[in-house]
């Protein structure tokens, strides 16, 4: 084995008997064992969270556009993907992201769950897990 080889098998935990630790945007670059769905109650769209960060607002370069509602921030809310499981973040949009009627504190992160309805602004949506297994290819 020549060198480099010995560290790709250190630094991807081959042959050596070495634990790999990743760092976040590690992480959020390996294949997701679930698939996560974001689904506008209004007008029921749906969108697949398939990127490490997904971003939901008005702006045109938002993964999930809400152009039709002036209520929605440019930039609202962004999902994260970390550690095996989802994050919806506020990044302190003007009208909020609300969980169970209760209004998040600015810049918080808060864990998706299977079924949660949130609400941005005054829009509801809903997110689903479905795991990959489950799914017909």
């Amino acid at each position: 084995m020549f060198d480099n080889e010995k560290s790709d098998a250190r630094r991807f935990g081959g042959d050596m008997n070495i634990t790999l630790v990743l760092h976040d945007e590690e992480v959020t670059n390996c294949p997701h064992p679930h698939k996560l769905y974001v689904q506008r109650l209004r007008t029921q769209e749906e969108k697949l969270i398939s990127i490490p960060e997904f971003v939901i607002g008005r702006s045109e370069r938002a993964d999930f556009n809400i152009r039709d509602n002036k209520m929605i921030a440019r930039v609202h809310a962004k999902i994260h993907y970390a550690h095996g499981k989802y994050y919806l973040k506020d990044v302190n949009a003007a009208n909020g992201i609300f969980i169970n009627g209760k209004r998040c504190p600015p810049y918080s992160k808060s864990l998706l769950a299977d079924g949660l309805t949130v609400h941005l602004a005054d829009e509801g949506f809903a997110f689903y897990i479905d795991s990959i297994a489950k799914r017909k290819v």
